[in-house]
């Protein structure tokens, strides 16, 4: 798998590993998030649902960095508390989303939905953008 997930204002890559490029990764160590580098490395040979739990994991501490919720004066600028929170979300988010097999469809066609509805208030912000400049 290489892909791109967008998170905030950034797209980040995805990228799945052979151990033997990490050598110094720990055995509890299955993925990582480079805020430098963009990139979220997960462990390869995982099973799913693992693969899936470091996924969700290496994401949610994008989130916190590209948030700046884990910055010098936010609530997880100290990593044990940026551990635990992200670890918590990504644990109960995937059980969300296993034992609730009609959400993840849900969410989709909301936000099919809402780009609808994006589409017609863009366009309308268009037109009176267009209208203001006439005006002018």
């Amino acid at each position: 798998m290489r892909k791109k997930i967008k998170v905030g204002y950034t797209d980040i890559d995805i990228q799945v590993i052979d151990k033997k490029l990490f050598p110094k990764w720990s055995l509890e160590h299955l993925g990582d998030y480079d805020a430098n580098s963009q990139v979220i490395r997960i462990l390869s040979k995982q099973r799913p649902s693992e693969e899936l739990n470091t996924l969700f994991h290496e994401v949610m501490h994008a989130a916190v960095q590209v948030s700046g919720l884990n910055a010098d004066k936010g609530p997880l600028k100290n990593m044990v508390n940026e551990e635990q929170v992200v670890s918590v979300l990504a644990n109960t988010l995937q059980q969300i989303f296993r034992d609730n097999v009609w959400f993840l469809p849900y969410i989709i066609k909301q936000i099919g939905v809402d780009k609808n509805d994006s589409k017609a208030r863009a366009e309308t912000f268009s037109r009176l953008k267009k209208a203001a400049r006439k005006r002018k």
